[in-house]
């Protein structure tokens, strides 16, 4: 399990395989996405802030599209395909949820209105 920094908090985990890394979980956390490989660890994760999109391909892929810096400092568009063997709807619901909180809390300095 992934180790988290003071005041991010997992909402959900699903099983999740990535091409190129292998099988792992892909974690939706109150701060941003990760997606850890069994036996190696955090492979990548991503902010919410920098998130462009984020789909059900199908029932089984979730597609995951960010801007981030590549090493030469370029701003570059990254994605992925995760397969997640039939949960990719209800993965696309959790990630909506809690981008939206995530969005609210920022919009009110970190403190929720109410």
């Amino acid at each position: 399990m992934i180790s988290l920094k003071p005041g991010v908090i997992i909402r959900k985990a699903f099983a999740a395989e990535l091409k190129k890394a292998g099988i792992g979980v892909l974690y939706i956390l109150n701060t941003d996405i990760a997606f850890e490989k069994i036996g190696r660890g955090l492979v990548w994760n991503v902010s919410y802030q920098s998130l462009a999109s984020f789909e059900a391909e199908n029932k089984n892929t979730v597609i995951v599209v960010w801007r981030a810096p590549d090493i030469h400092g370029n701003t570059r568009r990254w994605t992925v395909k995760l397969n997640v063997r039939g949960t990719a709807h209800k993965i696309e619901a959790q990630m909506q949820q809690a981008n939206a909180e995530y969005a609210e809390l920022a919009s009110f300095g970190g403190q929720k209105a109410g």
